[in-house]
């Protein structure tokens, strides 16, 4: 990849026809959807499915079938989870959330904020609850 993100927005924002700016920079876009990047993060991470659902507090039933292709979009709360479950840093589930299609963390949000430092600093899901709740901001497991 040779062209930065924003080095793509300018041409995008400039180009009249799609079908043009995707096939004149197919390398530089990214396709993946969110089944494939959980499979490849469990290789990666040398993790289960078990595992980060313990970790995410969610159902393992409920990751089995994301990770089967069963189950599709995920609210952003489960997208979170996941992230807990998977011992992602900040950098690592903004990229996560991107390819899951749910709203970014936005450090000058209180609560995402408090959600961002809680992942970077690899602080558990259930203690990130806790600091939500004192913080008088909506948890992430109390859907």
């Amino acid at each position: 990849m040779a062209k930065s993100t924003d080095e793509l927005m300018e041409i995008l924002k400039s180009e009249p026809d799609i079908g043009h700016f995707i096939e004149e920079n197919t390398e530089e876009i990214i396709c993946v959807d969110l089944r494939d990047y959980i499979v490849n993060l469990l290789q990666e991470k040398k993790l289960t499915v078990a595992k980060v659902s313990s970790r995410g507090q969610m159902s393992g039933s409920y990751l089995y079938k994301l990770n089967q292709g069963v189950k599709e979009n995920p609210s952003r709360n489960k997208v979170i989870q996941m992230c807990f479950g998977f011992e992602l840093d900040a950098e690592e589930s903004q990229k996560f959330i991107n390819v899951a299609g749910v709203g970014k963390l936005y450090p000058r949000v209180r609560r995402d904020s408090i959600i961002l430092f809680c992942l970077e600093n690899h602080i558990e899901i259930l203690e990130c609850d806790r600091m939500l709740e004192e913080a008088g901001d909506k948890t992430i497991l109390k859907e």
